[in-house]
């Protein structure tokens, strides 16, 4: 038995129970199964194994003060305790994970004067998902990322929508009521994950990134990447488009696309390759390539990590923003908070069409190839290992509030206890010699320069003029950590 469901006996838990084939109960038997469903808050929270709505998580979502904080600081619509509006639709989105379960649209008449419905006043009818609708697409949005700032793994989120457009998350319960119908599709997102969480990572896991840069003249003025770079390509140009320009062709934002890899080392010299083509596409020019979180006022940069063979859940998200995000933020410069919280976010992700995901929380982090190749490694390591690692560092409201407002000083005093659990990590010495420098860089607070050259730090032309761009054979900075950095190896 993978899953045990524990309740306060209400018979939406029982319900939901009975669809997975599952005990059941009020108390948690004596050999407790890795996957424990918490219907209501019976205090259990991560160090038991792996729990759907932990205590603490569902404690905020209860607490209508911290919830609304939380949902503010991450930029979701939140109504405010005191606020009243005129909600003209109000809709309940069911969320498990990453996922809208079923949507429901209230019959009811609109509402002037109060913004909050009793349950008894309305009948509320399921809409079809799939209808394209911006409404109805910020909704499911807001949805998903309610329940998971809020350290939760389902929950019944309600919306209000204002007469004047106005989107507003309304409550979040993490215990709601299910006919059957919504109990069975539960059950098999639930079971789903339940199987995928027990059993072995027995499919390679294949990693990416398609980090951004910027182009500016020597001057310090800002160059639209769409004057060197193609739209598509190994280098090619972001789809964001410039604020100042009319023309969709003037794209400003420049992103490297190296080959995917199932090692960090195979990884950063395929990044390194890219980067020669860009030296190439960009040469005579004198453009200087500038990366970081926004080195242009308005321009958001993101350094995106993508992982193939393995499919996205939240304690694989949360792990990957406790012992990723949090390290690489000791190094971000200011422009990396400028980015927050529209982007950039805790758990920011997006689904690929191949079975994967793309991990969207950090800047770009070109600045730095040390860094560079401690988040390949450190990717690596939690893709691989995720299950054993406990912390869920964003479940407290003091580290999103630190996250956001950029307070390293709080967020240092984790960093200690995050490094020591990863380096307990049975694979950790696979990638001693990557992740031993990026520690001693996060740990010395080296925060990078956005305004300088990356070329500098990366030993590429005009710094270095080691390379010829019409050569058959790449020359390729040194990825070995018992090797000299000035070294370089030749890759034909």
């Amino acid at each position: 038995m993978k899953i045990y469901v524990l309740h306060s006996g209400q018979p939406s838990a029982r319900r939901l129970a009975h669809h997975l084939g599952c005990a059941s109960g009020t108390e948690l038997p004596e050999q407790a199964p890795p996957v424990i469903v918490q219907w209501g808050n019976a205090g259990l929270s991560r160090s038991f194994g792996c729990i759907l709505n932990g205590s603490l998580a569902i404690r905020l979502a209860m607490n209508c003060r911290l919830r609304e904080r939380l949902l503010s600081l991450n930029a979701i619509p939140v109504l405010g305790m005191q606020e009243k509006a005129h909600t003209i639709r109000r809709y309940h989105a069911i969320v498990f994970q990453q996922e809208v379960v079923a949507l429901y649209k209230a019959s009811g008449i609109s509402l002037r004067e109060y913004a909050r419905p009793a349950p008894q006043d309305e009948l509320y009818k399921e809409i079809d998902l799939n209808v394209s609708s911006r409404e109805l697409r910020y909704i499911m949005q807001f949805a998903v990322r309610s329940v998971y700032c809020l350290g939760l793994d389902f929950a019944c989120v309600q919306f209000g929508v204002r007469s004047d457009g106005g989107i507003r998350v309304l409550d979040v319960m993490p215990a709601f009521s299910m006919h059957d119908d919504l109990a069975v599709r539960m059950a098999e997102l639930i079971a789903a994950f339940a199987n995928r969480y027990t059993e072995d990572q027995s499919t390679t896991i294949i990693f990416g990134a398609d980090p951004e840069f910027m182009l500016a003249d020597s001057s310090g003025r800002m160059l639209s990447a769409s004057e060197f770079f193609p739209r598509f390509g190994r280098v090619g140009c972001d789809r964001v488009v410039q604020r100042d320009q009319n023309s969709p062709n003037s794209l400003p934002v420049a992103e490297l696309r190296p080959e995917p890899a199932a090692t960090p080392k195979d990884l950063f010299r395929n990044l390194y390759r890219a980067m020669l083509l860009g030296i190439k596409k960009t040469a005579p020019s004198d453009a200087v390539w500038l990366a970081g979180g926004m080195p242009f006022a308005g321009y958001p940069l993101g350094g995106h990590i993508h992982f193939s063979g393995i499919a996205p859940n939240s304690q694989l998200l949360r792990a990957l923003d406790t012992y990723l995000a949090l390290p690489v933020f000791m190094l971000e410069g200011e422009g990396s908070m400028s980015r927050r919280p529209r982007y950039g976010f805790p758990g920011d992700f997006r689904k690929a069409e191949h079975g994967g995901f793309e991990y969207r929380s950090l800047p770009s982090w070109l600045c730095s190839p040390k860094a560079t190749r401690g988040i390949f490694a450190l990717s690596v390591l939690i893709a691989a290992s995720y299950r054993s690692l406990k912390k869920n560092l964003f479940i407290y409201p003091s580290v999103q509030r630190a996250f956001f407002t950029g307070s390293k000083i709080e967020i240092a005093r984790y960093i200690p206890d995050i490094w020591e659990e990863i380096e307990a990590l049975p694979l950790y010495g696979d990638y001693m010699d990557y992740l031993s420098p990026f520690k001693h860089q996060i740990w010395g607070a080296d925060a990078w320069e956005e305004g300088e050259d990356i070329r500098l730090a990366w030993k590429l032309p005009p710094y270095n003029n080691w390379y010829i761009p019409n050569t058959p054979t790449g020359l390729c900075y040194n990825t070995e950590g018992n090797m000299p950095e000035q070294e370089r190896e030749v890759y034909g």
